[in-house]
């Protein structure tokens, strides 16, 4: 009988504190945001921040660069000796290959019409202001007279495939540097004859 007389009174304490203590306890028990009694307030979620587009778009290329308008340009080549040509004197012969796009291209060289792998080198390919390609493939050889060397081209913007020829011919390109050299021995002296008169001319109407 004590003991539950006790209990009723205990209960009966307990229930008189939290009525008295409601107005203080409620801001607690109804706003969540509250902070704990340990002092720490719960951490807001971080937000993303907001990146609105440019309204000027991306920016526009550099003036003066060049535009594509093709997707293919075909290759232009020429075939000539590096050094002067003499019989029995190792020389180099040079095909240039010049203005294609894209830059995958094959250079394959023949003497007497069979094909020739040694002795050849390819340059890498190097780019021109117009967005184009070119490289350089040579030969190295021995000039023999009659002998005919050739380089082929083979490009994706090709229809067929382009040859160029040359050969040994040294009598002809010697009379060639003779014939260059008359022409310009000539043209120099047409022009000292042609000073000389005026000068004179010059001076006679002075005096």
């Amino acid at each position: 009988m004590g003991k539950s007389l006790m209990k009723v009174q205990k209960a009966a304490t307990e229930s008189g504190v939290l009525r008295r203590n409601r107005r203080h306890l409620r801001p607690i028990l109804s706003d969540p945001a509250t902070p704990a009694e340990d002092g720490l307030q719960q951490a807001e979620p971080e937000r993303e921040p907001h990146l609105s587009p440019s309204p000027e778009g991306p920016a526009p290329d550099p003036p003066g660069t060049p535009v594509r308008t093709t997707f293919r340009d075909p290759p232009e080549n020429i075939l000539y000796p590096a050094e002067e040509v003499l019989l029995g004197i190792e020389n180099r012969l040079v095909c240039f290959v010049n203005r294609f796009y894209p830059p995958v291209i094959s250079v394959t060289w023949t003497k007497n019409n069979c094909p020739v792998s040694k002795g050849v080198t390819t340059s890498a390919y190097i780019p021109n202001k117009d967005t184009t390609f070119h490289c350089f493939s040579t030969l190295t050889f021995t000039p023999e007279q009659g002998d005919v060397y050739s380089c082929t081209v083979q490009h994706p913007a090709l229809e067929e495939p382009t040859t160029r020829i040359w050969d040994v011919d040294v009598e002809r390109h010697q009379d060639l540097a003779v014939d260059l050299y008359c022409g310009l021995g000539l043209t120099v002296a047409f022009v000292g004859v042609a000073i000389g008169t005026y000068l004179t001319i010059k001076k006679r109407y002075c005096h």
